[in-house]
C-alpha cells in the first residue's frame, strides 16, 4: 500500500512500517499513537475497498496486496503458505513472477490454481508500466479515489425520516427543535417512561388528574382540551 509522498507518509514508512507491508505490521503491541492503531483495526475493512492493478510488480506485495483473483493470498495460505510456496514473506509480485525456480506441484488445490495464476501473471506482466491502485467505487474498482462514494458504501442505508425537515431548518430555535426531536421519537419524559426506570412514581397527569401521562395523552388530548378551554374563555 502506497502511503503518498508527503513527510507523514515517508515517516510512517521508516518508523512504522520500517520495510514491512502495512498489511503486515502487527496490531498488538501498546507503543504507538492511538490514530496508528485504529489504522491498523481498520485493515480488514480497508481489504474490501482496494486492489492491485498488476503492471510490473515492483510495488506489490506477493503475500499482503490483494492482485490475485483468490484474494489476499496470505489471508488464504497464511504462514504455512510461504514454505508450501517457497517465496520469502517481503518477495514482491515481480520476485515471485520472474523466480526461475521450476514449478512445484502441490498436494492443494489451492496452490496448485495459484501456481498457475503465477504463470499468466507472467505473460502479461510489462517491465515499463507502474502498479496500479484501483479503489471501490459504486460502479466497480477505478483509479481514482472517492471519498464521497467510499463514504456511502461503508455506511448503512435507512428510509429518509419524513418529518426531518419540519423539525430541523435553518431558522429554527434550537431547545425548541431538540424538544419536537424528542416528543416525535417519543423520548421525553413523560411519567410512563419515568416509571420505568423509577419504581413507585405517580404515573398520573399533572394537568388533568384523570389519565397517565404519556406523550399522546399531552400532546393530543390534555394540550387540545386546554386550548379549547382557553379559546371558550377569552371569547367570554
Amino acid at each position: 500500500m502506497l502511503l503518498g509522498i508527503s513527510l507523514w507518509g515517508k515517516w510512517i514508512k521508516i518508523y512504522r512500517l520500517k520495510k514491512k507491508s502495512f498489511w503486515e505490521v502487527k496490531a498488538t503491541t501498546q507503543a504507538r499513537s492511538w490514530m496508528w492503531r485504529k489504522l491498523l483495526k481498520l485493515r480488514e475493512v480497508a481489504k474490501n475497498f482496494c486492489k492491485k492493478e498488476v503492471g510490473n510488480g515492483r510495488h506489490i506485495s506477493f503475500w499482503f496486496d490483494n492482485w490475485s483473483n483468490k484474494w489476499v493470498l496470505f489471508d488464504i495460505l497464511g504462514e504455512r503458505g510461504i514454505i508450501d510456496m517457497g517465496f520469502r514473506k517481503e518477495a514482491t509480485l515481480e520476485e515471485a513472477v520472474m523466480n526461475n525456480r521450476k514449478r512445484r506441484k502441490h498436494r492443494s488445490v489451492v496452490l496448485n490454481e495459484i501456481e498457475a495464476e503465477l504463470i499468466a501473471v507472467k505473460e502479461k506482466i510489462s517491465h515499463n508500466v507502474m502498479d496500479v491502485n484501483l479503489w471501490k467505487r459504486k460502479l466497480g474498482f477505478k483509479a481514482e479515489f472517492s471519498s464521497h462514494e467510499t463514504w456511502l458504501l461503508l455506511r448503512e442505508s435507512y428510509a429518509q425520516c419524513p418529518w426531518e425537515r419540519g423539525v430541523w431548518f435553518s431558522m429554527a430555535t434550537p431547545k425548541f427543535a431538540f424538544i419536537t426531536w424528542l416528543a416525535m421519537l417519543d423520548r421525553l419524559s413523560t411519567m410512563d417512561r419515568i416509571s420505568s426506570w423509577s419504581q413507585g412514581v405517580d404515573t398520573t397527569c399533572a394537568l388533568c388528574k384523570n389519565a397517565t401521562e404519556t406523550r399522546n395523552h399531552l400532546f393530543l388530548s390534555v394540550v387540545g382540551a386546554l386550548n379549547a378551554w382557553y379559546s371558550a374563555k377569552q371569547s367570554h
